[in-house]
């Protein structure tokens, strides 16, 4: 009890240190002089319109972004241009101030099983510089650079072009550059939990995941009444190596009920909704991704005549496919997400080149929104690779609290499987973490 007391108070003193002095919002909100409550749950999810604006290369639906914008933009060129075109540039527009934000994630950890069990080291935090917005009608940047520690990576920079057939929908855009393939409806960039396990999970020696950042094009859109999105991407593969196999991946998801996908309002559409995060809808999607992994040399250790060797197994080409899908339920304050994938391998362990494998993942997570400001939720996820004993399974829950629009807490509880100590064709589910995390953007 003493222990879980001096725990309480560490969190309490925490969350106090740590919300005090951030009253700032990001460059969208500075560029719209609008809430963040106008696209974001809590940030960094995204609600309904949310989703239509970045859907729309951050850009206000329905063509509304030049009367939505309240921050004068540098004109680079006359209007008139347009009528001289092609004799003349195409006039366009960079923001008027500066479209930086930086995002900052703060954590501290409690592992009893770990020493020491509370670990500040992830309070030295992880600082994301982002640069995002228009320049001009249609065409879009965004950027992300992520500090961590001594290491200094630029997570995704890509350029969109969008409503290229012209008209106020989002029909067909071309994005280039790094950027996470759109596969899911959902994404860790735009969680407010822990990790998603069904992102980030990897097969044998294969450290591909569908999560990670890749360089190359992807078009995407929506159709059919804004209510069918697609993506359709080709991208360079695991680890973003130059090669002559890529990868490539296409998405379909449709919506019923709610905003559409487009976030255009239908003339006949009755009175919208009182809150921002309401949107009582189904969202249904299907993926495929397809690539190949080069998978390294590896050196092993053997018993050869009584002495130990070193034996090295050449690298070999692992193709593989993922295949699955996802669910997106809105109603009322309610939001439940859920996906299945199953990814096969035909050589994803270098060692038995002739060895194929399956990783079936599954989870589903519910969040509720109690208040505008506080929003528990609580995951469930599986996985097992074939022909293993026993699976793995992962319970989450956390709770968030928005101090401010622009500063939120999360406390978060994990519990894992861990095999037990009777019986090696079963698991056991323990509690394995407890981390209190503080995010601000600004």
């Amino acid at each position: 009890m003493k222990q879980l007391v001096i725990s309480l108070l560490a969190v309490a003193f925490l969350v106090l240190v740590f919300t005090e002095e951030s009253h700032s919002v990001p460059s969208f909100s500075r560029k719209y002089k609008t809430s963040c409550a106008t696209c974001h749950v809590a940030f960094p999810k995204l609600n309904a319109f949310g989703e239509a604006f970045r859907r729309n290369g951050y850009q206000f639906p329905d063509g509304g972004d030049a009367e939505a914008t309240k921050e004068e933009p540098v004109s680079l060129g006359a209007e008139g241009n347009k009528k001289a075109f092609p004799d003349a540039l195409w006039p366009n527009a960079i923001p008027g101030t500066s479209p930086v934000s930086i995002i900052a994630e703060l954590e501290a950890t409690y592992a009893p099983k770990e020493n020491p069990k509370w670990n500040f080291a992830p309070l030295e935090g992880e600082f994301e510089v982002v640069a995002g917005g228009t320049l001009g009608e249609d065409v879009s940047v965004y950027s992300e650079m992520e500090i961590v520690d001594d290491a200094i990576e630029i997570e995704r920079a890509n350029i969109i072009f969008s409503n290229l057939f012209g008209g106020t929908t989002s029909m067909f855009n071309v994005k280039l550059g790094k950027f996470e393939p759109g596969v899911l409806s959902f994404s860790n960039h735009r969680r407010i939990s822990p990790v998603y396990g069904i992102t980030t999970g990897t097969l044998g020696e294969n450290n591909w995941a569908l999560e990670a950042a890749q360089k190359g094009i992807e078009v995407n859109g929506v159709v059919a009444d804004g209510r069918l999105g697609y993506n359709v991407g080709l991208v360079e593969g695991r680890k973003n190596v130059a090669n002559s196999q890529k990868d490539y991946y296409g998405h379909l998801a449709y919506k019923i009920g709610g905003m559409r996908l487009d976030g255009a309002v239908s003339e006949k559409a009755s009175a919208g909704p009182t809150q921002p995060w309401q949107d009582n809808s189904v969202q249904l999607g299907a993926f495929l991704y397809s690539g190949t992994a080069t998978l390294a040399d590896k050196d092993e250790t053997k018993k050869v005549g009584g002495r130990d060797t070193t034996i090295t197994y050449p690298g070999i080409d692992d193709s593989f496919q993922m295949v699955g899908g996802d669910i997106n339920i809105w109603y009322d304050r309610l939001n439940v997400i859920s996906a299945f994938a199953v990814q096969s391998d035909k050589k994803p362990f270098v060692a038995n080149p002739n060895v194929k494998s399956d990783l079936t993942s599954f989870m589903v997570e519910a969040s509720y929104i109690v208040y505008p400001w506080f929003v528990p939720l609580a995951r469930f996820e599986n996985s097992k690779m074939k022909d293993a004993a026993t699976s793995s399974t992962r319970i989450v829950s956390a709770f968030q609290f928005l101090v401010r629009a622009n500063v939120r807490c999360a406390l978060e509880f994990n519990f894992e499987s861990e095999p037990s100590p009777t019986d090696p064709t079963k698991t056991e589910l323990k509690f394995s973490e407890f981390a209190l995390g503080v995010s601000f953007g600004l």
